[in-house]
């Protein structure tokens, strides 16, 4: 009896003390090996050798050395920055459970800025976007954003010019041969105000063309000068993140197309295929335009008109594509006037910007038109000197042309990256 009592009390004392021991384990492995991983958000980094330094400016972060083991996958790579110096991409992708979630940042350090410096905004930059993965993990409720500013600093960022942006351009050009001499001035002032609802532009060109004709062998001399003058703005609203609604308005004098005055107003309607958030980036939109033009003629044209009143309607396509080097644009317009279809055109505009220095860029442009719509040819046609001095528009089924320069804009630069509806 004393033995089974003995061995019963040794029993009860050995499951008492196992008790004891697993409760202890249990609480020393609170945090299991899955649990663990929701701690941090496992990245694997590649183009950036201080690891170690990550680690410390980035603690919800934790660095593997192995893709497998990353839920997102960070590549660093540096080129040459189109306005000197560098530039470093960094592009970002999702995996496992993150799959499909990727974005791409650039950076450009200021002139003069130390590789310490570089390298801690560099490690901004990937602490700030990595918040919108760890966003989607349990790790994202551990991370609190906090915005550390001064009242200067905020004084600092409001836009004095109150989004309005300004263009000038100014060309000329100086041709001399032996009996002729030519002179051409042109140029044109914008003015822009985007915010995300509206958007207002006005441009104003005007250009001079003179040239001189000296052949003292028959003793013929002969001036010519040309002007034009045009202005055109446009007010336009966005109602949903596809749709747009606006007007376009024009006044125009050109000696070369037999236009003594004219004046266009045109309501207008745009769908855009991709949301107008990603237009920094692309954008594919369709724009139907169905306007009311006056025209007075300096002659009198090949239908019989001094002037008269028309209606015209037109349907754009335009493909824009936005780079971190510059910008590709292409559009495809065709246009016809209500009274009689058969007097329509086609035309396909292409465009390549590169930036060449902060606001500084060179352009080229390119333009194809099928021409069936010269309702402003004057009725008796164009002498020998007109057709020699490109006084006169001639009869036409085509035309195309090629142009490049240089272009340079200043002030907000706040309106250059919101709300691009009805073009740029």
């Amino acid at each position: 009896m004393f033995l089974f009592k003995s061995h019963c009390r040794l029993l009860l004392f050995l499951l008492i003390l196992s008790s004891f021991f697993s409760t202890l384990y249990s609480q020393g492995s609170i945090v299991s090996a899955s649990d663990t991983e929701t701690l941090k958000l496992n990245v694997y980094v590649s183009g950036f050798t201080d690891i170690p330094f990550l680690t410390n400016e980035i603690d919800f972060a934790l660095f593997v050395s192995e893709k497998d083991l990353a839920l997102v996958v960070i590549k660093i790579e540096e080129k040459p920055a189109a306005s000197g110096g560098k530039e470093f991409i960094i592009t970002y992708s999702g995996q496992k459970e993150l799959i499909g979630i990727s974005d791409e940042l650039s950076y450009v350090p200021q002139p003069g800025e130390t590789e310490e410096n570089t390298k801690q905004r560099l490690a901004t930059i990937l602490e700030i976007a990595l918040i919108k993965y760890a966003a989607r993990t349990p790790v994202g409720e551990n991370i609190s954003i906090k915005y550390s500013h001064t009242e200067e600093q905020v004084a600092a960022v409001k836009d004095k010019w109150n989004y309005w942006l300004f263009s000038l351009n100014f060309h000329f050009s100086l041709n001399r041969e032996k009996s002729l001499k030519g002179n051409s001035l042109s140029g044109g002032l914008s003015a822009r105000r985007i915010t995300d609802e509206w958007k207002m532009r006005a441009n104003v060109n005007t250009s001079y063309d003179e040239n001189i004709f000296d052949m003292e062998e028959i003793g013929l001399s002969y001036k010519n000068i040309t002007r034009n003058h045009n202005f055109n703005g446009l007010l336009v609203k966005s109602i949903s993140d596809h749709w747009s609604v606006g007007a376009f308005v024009e006044a125009s004098q050109e000696t070369y197309y037999n236009n003594k005055f004219s004046f266009e107003l045109a309501p207008a309607v745009e769908y855009n295929i991709f949301p107008y958030i990603e237009s920094e980036r692309r954008s594919f939109t369709f724009l139907y335009k169905l306007g009311y033009i006056y025209r007075k003629y300096w002659e009198e044209t090949i239908y019989g008109k001094m002037n008269e009143g028309l209606v015209q309607t037109s349907l754009r396509a335009d493909v824009e594509i936005i780079k971190t080097w510059g910008r590709i644009e292409s559009s495809l317009t065709g246009s016809a006037y209500l009274k009689d279809f058969a007097k329509n055109r086609l035309r396909w505009d292409f465009e390549i910007g590169v930036r060449l220095f902060k606001q500084l860029t060179f352009d080229i442009e390119w333009r194809v038109s099928m021409i069936h719509d010269q309702i402003f040819l004057e009725k008796g046609g164009a002498s020998f000197e007109e057709v020699l001095l490109r006084r006169k528009r001639l009869e036409t089924r085509y035309d195309y042309s090629l142009e490049f320069g240089f272009g340079y804009s200043f002030g907000s630069l706040i309106s250059d990256v919101v709300n691009p509806i009805f073009g740029n």
